[in-house]
């Protein structure tokens, strides 16, 4: 082989090693926007997520909501002041220990309610999740009917929502 042919097999190394550098990086990249795309349309607001998961609390008779005891009917947006404690809560929603810092946690208070502890002072009923770290992230506000030995009055339930602390 002359010279000619030694720097014509060289080139050719060259070309071809830079040539799958460059292709390479050309399917990494295209790889990487098709995932940013799927991540973009699958992208759900962390307060559409905090308000679905609040849904449950006032309109899931297992954790707050009325249930009338002649017809078992439900009545949504409603609190059942007897069900309103941390244990009921904690049923409800259960987050685990080691997950809890990524889950979303709560904290409900009843705004116009008040109850009188055993102490005799009257406090507004709030009740927290198991690792609420009082870190909130977001409020939401609803309306909510309370059913108490009284009777039944409107209220104001705000939810208090840590993201990821």
């Amino acid at each position: 082989m002359d010279r000619r042919g030694q720097f014509d097999v060289a080139r050719k190394s060259i070309y071809w090693g830079i040539a799958g550098v460059v292709m390479t990086m050309i399917v990494l990249g295209f790889a990487l926007m098709i995932a940013g795309y799927q991540n973009k349309l699958t992208y759900t607001p962390p307060e559409l997520k905090a308000e679905l998961i609040s849904l449950r609390f006032v309109n899931n008779p297992d954790c707050f909501a009325y249930q009338e005891p002649i017809t078992g009917k439900v009545i949504t947006n409603s609190i059942d002041l007897s069900k309103f404690n941390t244990d009921n809560l904690n049923k409800c929603y259960v987050v685990t220990a080691e997950k809890a810092y990524k889950d979303y946690n709560f904290r409900l208070a009843l705004t116009n309610t008040q109850i009188s502890s055993p102490t005799g002072m009257i406090t507004v009923p709030e009740i927290y999740t198991v690792d609420y770290y009082n870190v909130d992230s977001l409020t939401l506000k609803k309306p909510v009917l309370v059913y108490d030995t009284k009777g039944v009055h409107e209220d104001q339930l705000q939810i208090h929502v840590e993201v990821k602390v």
